[in-house]
């Protein structure tokens, strides 16, 4: 028999990357293989599908690196968080109105 938690532990399978202020070098180079190049980050972004807040902590694994930062700055009230999910790229964003974006890939 299934267990609801087995379910949504498998669903947990990404982690935290980077964000669009860390991942890429000074010729616009993605230096930890999320993406291309900022082209790509972009294209990426514009394209993936708008998300639930829900629906994106589902897929987040809660032992990926800086998962603490970004939950606390997403409760931020001064902030007003966007998800979304690139299925082509396969990457789950979060768009904290601080201008960051914070990109999740799977493990």
């Amino acid at each position: 028999m299934i267990k609801l938690k087995d379910i949504l532990k498998e669903n947990k399978d990404y982690i935290y990357i980077g964000t669009c202020t860390n991942s890429f070098d000074e010729y616009g180079e993605c230096i930890n293989n999320a993406f291309d190049n900022e082209e790509d980050f972009f294209n990426s972004w514009d394209t993936a599908k708008k998300i639930s807040k829900d629906e994106f902590w589902l897929h987040i694994d809660p032992s990926s690196d800086n998962y603490k930062l970004v939950k606390k700055a997403e409760l931020d009230p001064k902030y007003t968080p966007e998800y979304r999910y690139s299925e082509e790229s396969d990457v789950y964003f979060i768009f904290i109105n601080d201008d960051t974006h914070y990109f999740f890939v799977k493990k």
